[in-house]
């Protein structure tokens, strides 16, 4: 699966740089000795301490440049990765949308060949992997990009307290789906081929909208900002980039109150993804219970779910996030009904259930946004050092 890189048809010697790794904090160099400059370099995927599949993703690009700054003329990682490769190959290798850069080229041609393999039997890179050398022949047709421009959309809300307005508290919900026919991964039929997105995401954009609707008639003690985010579905890319270009100054931004699911089979519930990882849980039990709802705690570990949505940008900020979503007690087969299908449709909403779920939202927004304590990680969580 190829990423980046303009056209090439070159012969050069292949190298192993282990995971291709350098953090000068903590001592790591997978390129210390070795001379890359004109050559392809191998690679294990993620880095020497993170083999999370998402994160494995998301730092290709810093691999890249690393590379890149030491002369070489391509990177290969090698798709050794706890993650379905037809599910990977069927992801990535179509037309795609990422994050770019306002100052970069268009057509992404100045870039380094880069790209993932699945390796074969037999497999000469576990020869070269073992200090052989390996010659090889690497062609690229060119991968074609061109520049285009989607938009979060931003309201700021200032706080009734002048001691506590200049914290803020980041509300946040994605408003884009997966789009239309074979885009959308799931089973269209001759009469439907349109992800409307009810439950993901359209039942997060109107609490969401609720939230402001409340919070505007009586501001909370607390400044908000709220944020409806494009581009979740293909890699968290407008909460990617609203961090890097925030309109309030990260410091200044206390906590992310997150709001996005997969559907719900239970309207007794909601759940909250990363209920430990902060010290908000009485708010949030407080207003569950304000409107007759149970909180369930992080459903589904087993799904990755806390880095699959918008929060998981604000946490590699260091600011403490929680995903509000729907209540599920398992991805069970009523979830996946409608999870990225054609079927998830506004009629099929239960929409008693929604007005009580929008109701604890706003609760919950308006509780954290009062509350005297500065919202924190609980101790000891990895991105409390962030």
């Amino acid at each position: 699966v190829v990423f980046r890189g303009g056209a090439l048809n070159v012969t050069t010697e292949a190298i192993f740089v282990g995971h291709g790794w350098v953090d000068a904090e903590s001592g790591v160099d997978d390129y210390q000795g070795l001379d890359v400059k004109g050559k392809v370099v191998f690679m294990k995927p993620g880095t020497p301490d993170n083999q999370n599949p998402y994160e494995i993703f998301q730092i290709g690009a810093k691999k890249m440049a690393l590379a890149k700054e030491r002369g070489a003329v391509g990177v290969v990682e090698l798709f050794r990765v706890n993650f379905p490769w037809r599910f990977f190959k069927s992801y990535f290798n179509k037309e795609r949308l990422e994050k770019g850069d306002e100052e970069s080229d268009d057509s992404g041609q100045d870039d380094i060949f880069y790209a993932f393999i699945q390796e074969e039997k037999p497999n000469p890179i576990i020869d070269m992997e073992n200090g052989q050398p390996l010659v090889i022949t690497l062609e690229n047709t060119g991968v074609q990009s061109q520049k285009i421009y989607a938009p979060n959309v931003v309201g700021v809300l200032e706080g009734s307290d002048p001691a506590l307005k200049d914290e803020h508290i980041l509300i946040s919900a994605h408003y884009d789906h997966v789009g239309v026919g074979k885009q959308g991964g799931g089973a269209i039929t001759p009469q439907d081929s349109i992800f409307n997105g009810a439950r993901d995401n359209a039942i997060g954009t109107v609490a969401l909208l609720a939230a402001v609707k409340s919070l505007v008639q009586n501001p909370p003690r607390r400044s908000v900002i709220f944020l409806a985010c494009t581009g979740e579905e293909i890699g968290l890319l407008g909460s990617k980039y609203y961090v890097e270009n925030p309109l309030v100054p990260l410091e200044k931004t206390v906590f992310n109150l997150n709001n996005d699911g997969g559907g719900y089979n239970t309207t007794e519930h909601i759940s909250v993804i990363g209920y430990d990882l902060t010290d908000i849980s009485e708010e949030l039990e407080m207003a569950a219970r304000a409107f007759d709802l149970s909180v369930i705690r992080d459903p589904a570990p087993e799904q990755g779910l806390y880095e699959r949505s918008d929060n998981i940008s604000f946490a590699r900020k260091g600011i403490p996030a929680i995903d509000f979503a729907p209540g599920v007690t398992a991805m069970d087969a009523e979830i996946m009904k409608y999870y990225h299908q054609v079927s998830d449709n506004p009629e099929t909403i239960n929409f008693e259930y929604l007005l009580k779920y929008c109701q604890a939202f706003s609760h919950a927004a308006r509780l954290i946004s009062d509350r005297d304590k500065r919202p924190a990680w609980t101790p000891g969580v990895p991105y409390e050092k962030k």
